[in-house]
């Protein structure tokens, strides 16, 4: 029962990770969507299609980024090859720019600031991300994280692959960490290392709609309640 599973990870959990997007800020998932707007405004509506299709296959940590749904977009709208780097080049920064822009704007709540200081006296706090390691750093350091967290991993290894370097770096087995992510490929990825997970209920992936295996939570304020 999920009482079993939180009463488990009271006792074995040592360090905790999270996911970015929609979990440490709420709302940038939708920033990270317009901005594909600005990328492709060129092209009018004939991207719409080519994007959610590149979306489905390649985002959301299914193995992609937002080079690799650049890449199939441009390639689809009928970019011509020995253009696409460039392209892609621009797109990239045009991208970068209005995420920054836009997640700083909603930063991260002032509850879920105390409660992940709280936790930074008890627990090392590491970020999992799919985002690419190079872009989140700038986000990372213009929202002041590194006062909560002791370091982030990203793109290109998988959420599996960080979560073991996580491991390895505090010297832990996979039974002492608890992820905190709100997408199916979370779920997957703790069940896949090992670690203990709660999923962070959003009106996107409907978890609170029906019963889970893993306790929900709506917001970070939450997480020092569950391990106490």
């Amino acid at each position: 029962t999920v009482q079993v599973v939180e009463r488990l990870m009271r006792i074995s959990v040592k360090v905790l990770v999270y996911d970015f997007d929609e979990v440490v800020v709420k709302g940038s998932d939708g920033v990270k969507q317009r901005a594909w707007s600005v990328v492709f405004s060129a092209f009018g509506g004939t991207y719409l299609e080519p994007l959610k299709e590149a979306q489905t296959r390649f985002g959301h940590g299914r193995g992609g980024d937002r080079f690799t749904i650049m890449d199939a977009v441009f390639r689809a709208v009928g970019v011509a090859e020995s253009d696409l780097q460039s392209q892609i080049a621009a797109g990239a920064e045009a991208y970068d720019a209005f995420v920054q822009k836009g997640i700083l704007e909603i930063g991260v709540e002032d509850d879920a600031r105390a409660a992940l200081a709280l936790l930074a006296k008890t627990y090392p706090q590491y970020i999992n991300t799919a985002t690419p390691e190079a872009a989140f750093a700038k986000t990372f350091e213009a929202l002041g994280l590194s006062e909560y967290f002791r370091g982030f991993y990203g793109r290109p290894n998988d959420k599996v692959t960080n979560l073991t370097l996580i491991a390895e770096r505090e010297g832990v087995q996979p039974h002492h960490i608890l992820f905190v992510g709100d997408a199916q490929k979370d779920r997957e990825a703790a069940q896949g290392f090992g670690c203990h997970f709660v999923g962070f209920a959003t009106a996107e992936n409907d978890w609170s709609a029906s019963p889970q295996s893993f306790p929900l939570i709506e917001d970070i304020a939450e997480i020092p309640e569950l391990l106490r």
